[in-house]
Parts: C-alpha cells; structure tokens; sequence
C-alpha cells in the first residue's frame, strides 16, 4: 500500500530528542500533514524562513538555542507569520511563567498523550487552513495541556 500524501496544512517539529522528534513526526504523517522536523532552533530558523509552518511544535529546553530564542527569533525575523507555535516541555512552574501569551498558544507537558496532541493540531490546522484565528484570544492565558494520568 502506498503512503497518502499529505493533504494538511504544513507542520514543523523542533525537539532535540531523536526519538520524540521521529515519534511525533510519524504521527503527524499518518494524519496527513507534511512534516518538518530540525533537532535544534537554529536549522528550525533556516527551514522557517523559507516555509510558511501552519503549526511550530517546539520543545523549549534545548541545547544550543532554546525554545525562548527561538521564538524571540522567529518573531523578529517574521513579525507577520501566522504560524501557531505550542510548546512541549517537562518544565514546570517559574519556567512557563516566562512565556509570551501573544506567541505561544499551548503548552503541551511532557510525557502527552500523542492522540491529544494530534488532535489540537488537526483543530489548529483547520483554523489555518481557512485564514481563521485559533481558538484562543490573544489576551487570554497560554492553554495549559496537562500530561495524562498515570
């Protein structure tokens, strides 16, 4: 059987973990989005600046550049761009507190529950796709997504 093209909006993963970065872009496959993936902030810079991502997936502690300057970055390089960023972290507390609710939509918490996380992404993708704005107010606060219960 041959893979389905993707038929989505397109999509950019930014973790450092090998596996995690390969795991979500796998499912984001299967739910018919063209994926991009970099290891690191500085190649997500290099592939953002000529691709216009629906959806940013960004993990924020990353060595090298972090996913704080990353967004600083993105914002500065592309003051205009309608990409949706949600960040994926284990960072807690005071950490979180240091995001911009004006650039980052969700925080995702690591371990997440993959069918979740494709969901929101799908929803996100459909607002993009009609030139809507997301769900959330600009005023409103960062939508935490909390990790599943164990």
């Amino acid at each position: 059987m041959l893979p389905s093209m993707p038929t989505g909006p397109r999509l950019l993963v930014v973790e450092d973990d090998d596996a995690i970065r390969k795991l979500l872009v796998r499912a984001l496959q299967r739910a018919g989005f063209a994926v991009d993936a970099a290891p690191g902030g500085a190649g997500a810079l290099q592939l953002a600046a000529v691709t216009d991502y629906a959806v940013i997936i960004l993990d924020l502690m990353m060595p090298g550049m972090s996913g704080f300057e990353f967004i600083d970055a993105f914002h500065a390089a592309s003051p205009a761009a309608r990409s949706v960023i949600l960040v994926i972290t284990a960072s807690t507390g005071a950490v979180l507190t240091k995001l911009d609710a004006r650039r980052v939509h969700a925080v995702i918490r690591k371990p997440f529950d993959l069918n979740d996380l494709v969901s929101l992404v799908q929803g996100i993708a459909g607002a993009w796709n009609t030139h809507a704005e997301p769900a959330r107010e600009p005023s409103a606060p960062i939508a935490l997504v909390a990790r599943p219960a164990n």
